[in-house]
């Protein structure tokens, strides 16, 4: 029996082309054959749009600000996800896998209908969502975010008993859960899906800065890559250094930090073409995360023969061997950041050779081929049992 699949997807993920989504689906679709259901807020996707064997449907999204309170426009999208589960299932019955693309709304849709049509269900856990929301903003979580924690360790705790089988991005990912999970749960770890094919025949420069990319900043470690570079700038003063990405609260903090300097540029997040251009041309890219399941960013500066530098958090340590395809230091500390590019800067060839094995590395271990065939391998186990 050949896996039939039914993707849950959460907020407003509608498959054009350009996008990395798309993208993703598009390559799921040549070897994969199912469906997929998510929210949109615009009316011209309210029919089907097929890419490859893959089907998506979508229902209208309701936005929060329509409603008082957000947690009734959250209700009713879960709802209107459900239905059109329901639907697809009754209707489509050769369907045999229900995949959740995240561990709370989607995950409980997924156990519910599993239990009902009987079916497998599988569980992908793409983020450290036991930290994640801590570090939302310098000043700290709030109260909300706290209790999202709170209910979200729950569902996730509850999601991981229950589905047939998780996806993981890194081994020792759920670890922090404690949580008892059946000898029968078929459990797999690797990558996600990044379009490295399509960068790694682009022709790379150097326009001397250092590159960081991503969002929210204070997650992402932005204030340590600044306070680090500070320290950097005297010995190194042909060298800029350039953030990208979005800042939802807190930027005033960050530009506190970087108190106008010269060479820093606090910018705008970039549409992805032009954030793999920034990457071709950088000197050297940091991601100094508190945070971080695998950080695709570093798979696609890979691609780009760049040096890395990376925290050595979550699930960076799976994709960036220490001293082999680039080097990792303690998040939060700048001191060691500052040692760590300051080495790098001083020797040419180290960054030559680091870039070069993490070009090799990435199209060797990290490829969408490879993601692709472990996907499908791990679908295929799933319905063998």
């Amino acid at each position: 029996m050949k896996a039939v699949v039914l993707f849950l997807s959460t907020g407003k993920r509608v498959p054009e082309p350009g996008y990395q989504y798309y993208e993703k689906f598009t390559f799921l679709g040549s070897k994969l054959e199912g469906f997929s259901i998510g929210s949109t807020d615009n009316r011209k996707y309210l029919v089907p749009i097929s890419t490859g064997k893959i089907v998506h449907y979508f229902f209208a999204f309701s936005k929060g600000n329509i409603f008082k309170f957000k947690i009734i426009s959250n209700a009713i999208n879960t709802f209107r996800m459900l239905v059109k589960a329901m639907e697809l299932l009754w209707k489509f019955r050769f369907i045999n896998i229900i995949i959740a693309r995240s561990p709370f709304q989607t995950a409980v849709i997924a156990i519910i209908l599993a239990t009902i049509f009987k079916r497998k269900s599988l569980l992908e856990i793409n983020g450290n969502f036991d930290s994640a929301f801590r570090f939302e903003r310098p000043s700290g979580p709030t109260q909300v975010e706290l209790f999202k924690e709170m209910i979200g360790r729950y569902l996730i705790r509850f999601s991981l008993k229950r589905v047939s089988a998780i996806k993981l991005l890194y081994p020792t990912q759920i670890d922090c859960y404690n949580v008892s999970i059946s000898p029968d749960t078929i459990i797999k770890s690797f990558h996600d899906y990044v379009p490295i094919s399509k960068m790694v025949h682009l022709q790379s420069g150097d326009s001397k800065y250092i590159l960081t990319l991503g969002y929210p900043w204070y997650l992402k470690g932005v204030d340590t890559l600044i306070n680090a570079f500070i320290k950097l700038s005297p010995l190194f003063p042909d060298y800029r250094l350039k953030v990208h990405g979005w800042c939802p609260s807190g930027r005033e903090y960050f530009e506190g930090l970087a108190n106008n300097h010269p060479a820093i540029e606090l910018n705008q997040p970039v549409e992805h073409p032009e954030a793999i251009s920034l990457i071709l041309n950088c000197s050297l890219f940091v991601l100094a995360s508190r945070t971080e399941a695998m950080g695709r960013v570093l798979l696609e500066a890979m691609a780009c023969r760049k040096p890395i530098i990376a925290s050595r958090v979550g699930g960076i340590p799976s994709v960036v061997k220490h001293d082999f395809n680039g080097l990792l230091f303690s998040a939060g500390d700048d001191k060691e950041l500052f040692e760590k590019m300051k080495e790098l800067l001083s020797d040419k060839d180290r960054c030559s050779s680091l870039a070069a094995n993490g070009y090799d590395y990435v199209q060797n271990h990290l490829s969408e081929d490879i993601f692709l065939s472990k996907y499908i391998s791990m679908l295929d186990n799933l319905v063998a049992n």
